[in-house]
């Protein structure tokens, strides 16, 4: 069965200073095309290349390949046909460089020199590493010794890409899983042991011991393991020690990074909901709002909430009341929903598109026929609705389908989409295909 599956795609490309479209015109451009049958697991941007990588069919095994397409699809370009490859993270590309560093994605991975022109074969350029993160002062990268994934010694190659002055830091760390940096400071998990790898020095050093996990924000790490929690001020260097329920738990950070949440874990015996408990950073108790479960954490400290009858409710952290939402939820398996201006937008089962305003007035149905969607600016939604890509005027709620057997699309930075076609009868192939922003244009 031939299937199209896009996992991420995002757009670098700029504007030119007069403004002028990356792709001028109107009509959509196929921008590549695999044939009858392949599919597409993943794309990103290298500098101005578009990356499609692609699976092909070859008995039981399936054979990998990977293109760099041009803006506006003017060029496709086969730079690989025995690996995926992926931009390194934090490693920039020059402007009108040639060749281009990526890694071949798998287990283990590898570091690879591309031609952008595809003239010359790719070839393997560090073969003892695995993919790096690049930072400003250098870069962490894995031992190319087994097939175990990212579980691996961790070392620091501060002349990177010179493999000179290489340390090791650490055994057996998933690290691009569980990093995070605060500054420049990079933290991480060597089994119980957390890390704190000074950048500017090159320097490590255990901050803490027995830790289960980790969470950070801008300013502040905590971590918890040993039946203790410790939020630490990363600037000040002070630490509080926060005291829980007795019980297993998981702690971390909520969306807005001003309290820390203590989220037990779920009694598979017991009916009921576990109860959350807040904290300031300080380690002080906060109130919490009294109603059902919560749903979801919202960036300014405010909370999403259901009880059994499928109720919504807003809370806030630090306060034991809430406001009843006017919507009941359905399906809950079934909907989906963003925060969106002081106001919850839920698209339910019906493919209905709902505004719930936070205070509790009254909701709304904003639009009809809506699946996966995003907004191009106050007057374009953009949907997929039964395999129609569709441009909707969110004033007049006029429907404008731009194309059918779409599967997917995503933004391009300078105002045209990217969509990806599953195949129609007049056209079969799948295809990846850009529409200019010229092309997004509501009717007059």
């Amino acid at each position: 069965m031939r299937r199209l599956s896009i996992v991420w795609l995002m757009f670098a490309g700029c504007a030119s200073e007069e403004a002028v479209p990356l792709c001028p015109g109107e009509m959509p451009v196929r921008v590549w095309s695999g044939g009858d049958s392949f599919l597409v697991y993943g794309a990103g941007m290298l500098g101005d290349r578009l990356i499609v990588q692609a699976y092909r069919p070859d008995g039981d095994q399936l054979g990998g390949s990977t293109v760099l397409v041009s803006p506006c699809g003017t060029e496709a370009v086969v730079v690989d046909t025995e690996r995926h490859l992926v931009p390194i993270e934090g490693l920039e590309v020059q402007e009108g460089a040639t060749s281009v560093w990526m890694c071949g994605a798998g287990a283990p991975s590898s570091i690879v020199e591309i031609d952008r022109s595809g003239e010359t074969a790719a070839r393997e350029v560090l073969t003892r590493w695995t993919c790096p993160y690049v930072t400003e002062f250098g870069a962490f990268a894995g031992q190319q010794e087994s097939a175990a994934g990212d579980l691996g010694d961790v070392w620091w190659l501060p002349r990177f890409p010179a493999e000179d002055g290489a340390v090791k830091l650490a055994d057996e760390v998933y690290f691009h899983e569980h990093r995070r940096r605060i500054g420049d400071t990079v933290f991480f998990l060597e089994g119980i042991t957390l890390h704190a790898f000074d950048l500017a020095e090159s320097t490590d050093r255990a901050l803490a011991s027995g830790v289960a996990m980790f969470d950070t924000t801008d300013t502040h790490v905590l971590w918890f393991g040993g039946g203790r929690a410790v939020v630490r001020d990363h600037d000040a260097g002070t630490e509080v020690e926060l005291e829980g329920p007795f019980g297993t738990a998981n702690w971390r950070f909520d969306a807005s990074g001003e309290y820390v949440l203590r989220v037990p874990y779920q009694d598979p015996s017991s009916p009921d909901e576990p109860v959350v408990s807040a904290y300031d950073l300080r380690g002080a108790p906060m109130a919490m709002p009294a109603y059902g479960r919560i749903i979801e954490y919202l960036s300014d400290g405010g909370l999403l909430l259901e009880n059994v009858a499928g109720q919504l409710a807003h809370g806030r952290i630090g306060r034991s009341e809430v406001t009843l939402l006017d919507y009941v939820v359905v399906s809950p398996l079934f909907e989906s929903r963003r925060v969106v201006e002081g106001q919850i937008e839920i698209v339910n089962s019906l493919g209905e598109l709902w505004r719930v305003p936070l205070d509790g007035t009254p909701a709304a149905r904003f639009a009809v026929d809506i699946g996966r969607y995003e907004y191009l600016d106050d007057e374009r939604l953009l949907t997929i609705a039964h395999g129609k890509l569709t441009l909707v005027h969110i004033l007049t709620k006029q429907r404008n389908i731009l194309s059918e057997g779409v599967y997917d699309f995503h933004l391009a930075s300078e105002g045209g989409i990217y969509f990806f076609r599953e195949g129609v009868p007049e056209d079969p192939q799948l295809s990846v295909w850009y529409r200019p922003p010229g092309g997004l244009k509501l009717p007059r």
